[in-house]
């Protein structure tokens, strides 16, 4: 017995030793758990929430379903939602889907996975450009991320979308940027590194407060075009440094290699445009930009305007006369050949139309040869109706001679000629024709007839679909209509039954100028003016403006937005559309604005 104990002993002690053991396990496991839930709970109940939401919830949705509540979510968390924004704007992105995810969107099934991984994919791709946007909308915390997004963009190991994106934020957000100054310094005073000039960009942004940066921005001229031009906005916006701003522009634009950089020039224009009057010595360089066109004519025309007004209002001047010697010279060197010989004086003559069309009255001298074209039988390959070189011909021709007004018995007897071709020119005609005015009389019956017209009278190729000939349709009844009450006043009312019928078509735009234009001929208790006053341009585009012109004198409150599109738009069209409604409405503002202009001048004429 004693020997049997002896011999348990050792089995017994171990037994108790591995109980213990596992209690400690156990406790400490518990513990451990019971300290994971505690830290979990603290965490959770420290981490800003908005609407029950974490920051980190609100921050994917911003290229969520609900972005603009997301935004707003952010900012009322505030301050404490900047650690996490600034993570989200450092992360990396990539810069298109996988090969991999766009193979397998081809295949059924997996492929609508794909595509819907794919969409989850590219929304995250998105989110560190909108967390940026909440950023530059929180300045009142700038002390908060501006010296940690100053060391991001000037860190070169960082990614380059990463730094472009931190250099914005710092750029957008202007003066509140300046808590980093010594930073900036400091990185303008090292080595030349790549991100050097976003140093100067943003600098530029924070604006006058800067102007302790000036004598090290100026160190950084080097003779290179664009990093020159940085540098001289910089000095222009921080210190307004008149003659090292100019002369950097000046090298740019009077350099013929650095003509050629497209770029470069209308960044040298928009600095020129921001000095005005301070850029005075530029003017002549602008002016002689504005002449040759090459792409750069509205960015010069801006850049004049701010400059030295007068000196835009001589070079307008100028224009028209060198627009007016070109036509001359151009239907001159036609000779005795007729106008549809093709020769290089009738592909001179083709390119002229537009200018044509643009001096309107000042280009008289071409009216037998715009005639000419709808009366002489073109050569054999473009005698078919429906020709698309021929009708385009035929169509500028007719603008031409409704701006230039001359209503002749040719010029009527040749628009008329017109009025049952192609839809398209047979609005040409038809608006040419009411821009003619009551000497343009003749052409009444034409055009009664016009009002009853249908699809089947224009050729079986006139359109491509239904819709297409029934818009067409619709738009020539209403120009013929237009056309009418222009020439023939006292038989406006007979139009008014058309107008009724063009209100209920498809096309919106049909209907809405019908309805303007008979309430113009019935004198409605609501002046149609007032309704076409308050729609904007960019809404009713060529349509408002065409009818503003057929309106005249009338229309005279929309003379200021008229002139905001001439000075302004960057469509050719459109504001040549704009001037002569202004010439329509009020010659003397035409006038004074030396109208057309460079609308007149082609842009490469050396082309």
């Amino acid at each position: 017995m004693i020997a049997e104990a002896i011999t348990n002993e050792p089995f017994r002690a171990g037994r108790f030793q591995r109980k213990q053991a596992l209690k400690i396990i156990a406790v400490s496991a518990a513990v451990c758990l019971i300290a994971s839930i505690l830290a979990l709970v603290f965490v959770r109940a420290r981490t800003p929430r908005y609407e029950g939401m974490p920051v980190s919830y609100w921050i994917e949705e911003l290229t969520g379903d609900e972005p603009e509540k997301a935004q707003r979510a952010l900012i009322e968390i505030g301050e404490r939602a900047i650690p996490y924004l600034l993570d989200a704007v450092k992360t990396e992105t990539s810069a298109a889907p996988s090969q991999f995810l766009e193979r397998m969107s081809g295949i059924p099934v997996v492929g609508r996975l794909a595509e819907r991984f794919a969409e989850r994919r590219n929304r995250r791709d998105q989110v560190p450009d909108a967390a940026a946007e909440v950023l530059v909308k929180l300045p009142q915390h700038a002390q908060r991320f501006v010296a940690d997004l100053a060391r991001t963009y000037q860190d070169p190991q960082q990614p380059e979308d990463v730094i472009e994106r931190a250099a914005t934020i710092l750029a957008e957000l202007g003066p509140e940027a300046g808590l980093a100054m010594p930073s900036y310094q400091a990185h303008l005073r090292g080595p030349t590194l790549p991100n050097t000039y976003l140093t100067v960009s943003i600098l530029s942004a924070i604006g006058p407060s800067a102007k302790e940066s000036v004598p090290l921005l100026t160190n950084l001229f080097n003779g290179e075009g664009a990093s020159d031009l940085i540098v001289a906005k910089a000095l222009w916006t921080i210190d307004r440094r008149t003659n090292e701003t100019l002369q950097a522009c000046l090298r740019i634009l009077q350099d013929p290699r650095q003509r050629a950089k497209g770029a470069q020039v209308l960044q040298g224009l928009e600095i020129l445009t921001g000095m005005g009057a301070a850029a005075r010595e530029a003017a002549p360089v602008v002016r002689d930009l504005l002449l040759k066109g090459n792409g750069n004519r509205l960015p010069a025309e801006l850049a004049l305007r701010c400059i030295d007004p007068s000196a835009l209002g001589e070079a307008y001047a100028e224009a028209n006369a060198l627009a007016r010697q070109w036509v001359e010279q151009t239907v001159a060197s036609l000779g005795a050949q007729e106008v549809w010989t093709p020769t290089v004086e009738r592909t001179n003559f083709f390119r002229a139309l537009p200018a044509i069309t643009a001096l309107g009255p000042e280009a008289k001298a071409a009216v037998p040869r715009l005639v000419e074209l709808f009366t002489a039988t073109p050569t054999a390959s473009l005698q078919a109706p429906e020709n698309s070189f021929r009708v385009r011909i035929l169509f500028r021709a007719a603008q031409a001679l409704g701006q230039i007004g001359e209503a002749s018995e040719a010029v009527v007897a040749a628009l008329v000629s017109q009025l049952q071709s192609n839809p398209a020119l047979a609005q040409a005609c038809c608006e040419a024709l009411g821009r003619l005015g009551r000497p343009a009389r003749a052409a009444v019956p034409a055009l009664r007839q016009m009002l009853e017209v249908k699809n089947s009278s224009f050729p079986s190729g006139s359109a491509s679909t239904r819709h297409a000939r029934q818009t067409d349709d619709c738009t020539v009844r209403l120009n013929a209509a237009m056309a009418l009450v222009s020439i023939a006043p006292d038989e406006a009312t007979a139009v008014v039954p058309a107008l009724r019928e063009l209100e209920l078509v498809q096309d919106a735009r049909v209907r809405t100028a019908a309805r303007l234009a008979r309430s113009r001929i019935e004198r409605l208790e609501s002046p149609p003016l007032e309704e076409l006053l308050s729609v904007p341009i960019t809404d009713f585009f060529l349509d408002k403006i065409k009818l503003l012109g057929w309106f005249g004198p009338e229309a005279k409150a929309a003379l200021p937005e008229l002139i905001g599109v001439v000075t302004t738009n960057s469509l050719p069209g459109l504001r040549l559309r704009a001037a002569d409604a202004i010439r329509r409405i009020d010659p003397a503002t035409y006038n004074r604005l030396h109208l057309p202009g460079l609308l007149a001048w082609p842009e490469n004429l050396h082309d």
